[in-house]
C-alpha cells in the first residue's frame, strides 16, 4: 500500500500601514459635510479545511509528494487591500425633528477574498480574486412625528463587480471580469414606524408598537452570476405593554411568509440553498433590574 508523510509547520507574518485622511465642515447643530480617503485591509491566513484534500491527494501514488512550501502555497490565502473614498452630507430640519444623511462611496479592491468550495465538497476555503470595484450610495432619514410616533427609512445601493478575475476551474481558465461579486446585495432598504407612550397611573404604564418592512436584492450567489435571488421583502411587527420593570411583547417576523434564500453552498458536487425562516409568532416576557 502507498504511504505518505506530511510533516512540518507553516506560518506567515503580515505588516501593513493604513493611512486615513478625513475632512469635515459643519454649520449649526447636526449639519455638516465630510469626505474621507483611507486604505482598507483584511489579513490573510490559512484554509484549515484544505488539509483533508491535501492528505487525500498525498495518498494517491500517482500524485507527487508535496514539500512544506507547496503545502503552504496551497492552503494559504493572501491579504485583501482596498482604497476607500467616501463623501457625505448630514442635515437636520424642523428644529432637529427631521434628520437626514446621504453618503457616496467608491472602493478599489485588490486580492478580493472570496469563499470557494473544496473539490472534495467537504468544506469551504477563502481564495483571492484579482481586482474589484464597489461603488454606491447610502441614504437615511429619521423623523420625529410627534405624540410618540417615530419613522425612519434607510436605503443602500451597491454595485460591486470584478475588474479583473481569472479563475482556474477543472483545468480551464474562466474570465469573470465584469461579473458582479457574489453575496453582495445590490439594494438594501428598511423602514420602521414606531409608537411609544408612558404614563404614571393605571394597570399598565407603558405601550410600545412597531412595524418594520425590509427588502434586499438582487443578490448573486456565484461568480458566473447564473444563480441569484431577485429583490424580496419581509415585514415584522411588535406590540408591547409595560408595568414598572415588567414588559410583555407580542411579536411576529416575516408575517407574510415570504420565501427567500439566505445562503448558497456546494457539497459533494451538489448545490444547496439555505432557506430563510418562515412566519414566526411569539410572546416575550422580560424583567429589568
Amino acid at each position: 500500500s502507498h504511504q505518505a508523510t506530511l510533516k512540518g509547520t507553516v506560518d506567515t507574518l503580515f505588516l501593513e500601514i493604513l493611512p486615513k485622511f478625513s475632512l469635515k465642515y459643519g454649520w449649526n447643530k447636526g449639519n455638516f459635510i465630510y469626505g474621507s480617503f483611507a486604505k482598507g485591509y483584511k489579513t490573510g491566513g490559512f484554509n484549515i479545511h484544505e488539509i483533508s484534500d491535501i492528505v487525500r491527494d498525498a495518498l494517491n501514488p500517482r500524485n507527487p509528494q508535496l514539500n512544506e512550501d507547496e503545502v503552504k502555497a496551497r492552503i494559504m490565502y493572501r491579504p485583501e487591500t482596498s482604497w476607500n473614498y467616501e463623501m457625505g452630507w448630514n442635515n437636520t430640519f424642523a428644529d432637529q425633528r427631521i434628520k437626514t444623511n446621504i453618503t457616496l462611496f467608491f472602493m478599489k479592491i485588490n486580492g478580493l477574498q472570496l469563499t470557494e468550495f473544496l473539490e472534495s465538497g467537504a468544506g469551504r476555503k477563502l481564495t483571492n480574486a484579482g481586482k474589484a470595484v464597489s461603488k454606491g450610495v447610502e441614504a437615511s432619514m429619521d423623523i420625529d412625528l410627534g405624540s410618540g410616533f417615530y419613522w425612519d427609512i434607510n436605503y443602500g445601493f451597491a454595485h460591486a463587480s470584478f475588474k479583473h478575475y481569472l479563475s482556474i476551474e477543472n483545468g480551464n481558465t474562466v474570465d469573470y471580469s465584469g461579473k458582479l461579486v457574489p453575496y453582495a446585495p445590490q439594494n438594501t432598504v428598511n423602514t420602521n414606524l414606531s409608537y411609544q407612550k408612558t404614563w404614571n397611573k393605571g394597570f399598565i404604564n407603558g405601550f410600545i408598537a412597531n412595524i418594520a418592512w425590509s427588502g434586499i436584492g438582487k443578490i448573486y450567489w456565484n461568480e458566473s452570476n447564473d444563480l441569484y435571488d431577485d429583490f424580496y421583502n419581509t415585514t415584522d411587527f411588535k406590540l408591547g405593554v409595560k408595568k414598572n420593570n415588567i414588559r410583555l411583547d407580542i411579536w411576529g417576523k416575516n408575517i407574510f411568509n415570504t420565501s427567500y434564500n439566505t445562503f448558497y453552498f456546494e457539497s459533494f458536487g451538489n448545490k444547496f440553498f439555505q432557506k430563510g425562516k418562515p412566519t414566526q409568532l411569539g410572546i416575550t416576557v422580560s424583567y429589568t433590574l
